[in-house]
């Protein structure tokens, strides 16, 4: 618990989770969360947050619209970093 917050982490790959959270947070290269992504969408509860980072920033909009395609996210923001970016999605 930090700052009232309660998480819990686990680091179960991301094919073998079949609960929704409310949060999901992925921090991978671009290809891998590409390759990743309908198990990354599955894991996020309608009304929850995704945040991806560890994009490099020349491939934030190719991720991005990946992202957008399939289950309805919303962007909320992106951040850059340097050469680093991060992408946050509500589920709608």
């Amino acid at each position: 618990e930090y700052n009232k917050v309660n998480a819990t982490f686990d680091d179960t790959d991301i094919w073998d989770v079949t609960d929704q959270f409310d949060l999901v947070v992925a921090n991978i290269i671009s290809s891998v969360l590409k390759a990743l992504k309908e198990d990354i969408k599955a894991a996020i509860k309608p009304g929850g947050t995704l945040v991806l980072s560890g994009i490099l920033a020349e491939e934030r909009e190719d991720v991005e619209a990946e992202f957008m395609e399939g289950i309805a996210l919303e962007k909320i923001s992106h951040e850059v970093k340097g050469e680093w970016c991060s992408l946050t999605f509500t589920r709608v």
